[in-house]
């Protein structure tokens, strides 16, 4: 087995990721998203009808905005995501795809009429006059 740190996961195999035990089966990423968008409000309200859902329902209530801490596991995978993704971001931010014949590089460092230009403006703190 690599390392965590440079092993790449599929999002199918992300998705099918054990994240904790439910009825003594695993319990998978996929499962934890669809409970809480499909049952606890997320998305809509709705009643369990997915395996471990029961289960789930009585383990992580939300009452009036109250929560059990379960439902920080989606916070957690969001992180996650978000962790996996920034190489991948700040590859394609340092590196842009790039057509001579329609970008030109700037004095800032940026190629004008291309979306990482906006994208690096947008970034960049406003100052003051």
């Amino acid at each position: 087995m690599g390392d965590a740190k440079t092993d790449a996961l599929t999002v199918d195999q992300f998705l099918a990721a054990r994240v904790g035990l439910v009825e003594g089966r695993d319990l998978s990423v996929k499962q934890v998203i669809r409970y809480y968008a499909h049952v606890e409000g997320g998305v809509h309200l709705g009643d369990p009808d997915e395996d471990g859902q029961e289960a789930m329902s009585c383990m992580a209530p939300v009452l009036l905005g109250n929560t059990t801490g379960q439902i920080e596991i989606v916070g957690y995978l969001g992180q996650v995501v978000v962790d996996a993704l920034t190489p991948l971001c700040d590859s394609i931010l340092t590196s842009p795809t790039i057509v001579p014949a329609m970008h030109r590089l700037n004095s800032s460092g940026f190629y004008d009429h291309h979306w990482t230009a906006k994208h690096h403006a947008k970034q960049r703190p406003k100052t003051l006059e």
